[in-house]
């Protein structure tokens, strides 16, 4: 699979099971850039959610530098989940924040990438937030076999 379409198509497999959360359908964007994320989220309202491709890294043995055959990858993507950081009566984003996080794990755990490869889970943390918004961070990994 060459290198821009493998991307793209990992990209786009991550935003439909993101999607296949409820209040997440058209809610969910490609964004190069957390800023670029953040300039959408304001027509999208909150809780939105932009997929980050991170690029890929050589799966090279470390010990002898080389590279196995079918040229092994680790393709990497960033969830960034925003939700507002105005608070309405009793309303905890942080808390609703979480619980969209697992639902993204959900909908995401044991499935395999257009690769074949499963999606592996990473990270989970909060992120810098701007003063209308809280940002969460997922980061999901998968194996690739460039051709």
């Amino acid at each position: 699979m060459a290198i821009p379409n493998l991307a793209n198509t990992c990209i786009l497999d991550l935003m439909e099971k993101m999607q296949s959360v409820p209040a997440f359908q058209k809610k969910v964007i490609f964004a190069y850039t957390q800023d670029e994320l953040y300039d959408v989220a304001q027509q999208l309202n909150f809780p939105c959610a932009g997929v980050l491709y991170e690029g890929m890294r050589s799966l090279a043995d470390t010990e002898t530098r080389t590279v196995p055959k079918g040229y092994s990858v680790e393709l990497s993507c960033t969830i960034l989940l925003l939700v507002s950081g105005k608070t309405i009566g009793n309303a905890d984003y942080k808390v609703t924040a979480l619980e969209i996080l697992e639902q993204f794990r959900d909908a995401i755990k044991n499935t395999r990438a257009p690769s074949a490869f499963y999606w592996k889970f990473v990270l989970e943390s909060a992120v810098e937030s701007r003063k209308d918004s809280y940002s969460y961070a997922q980061r999901w990994t998968t194996t690739a076999i460039l051709t």
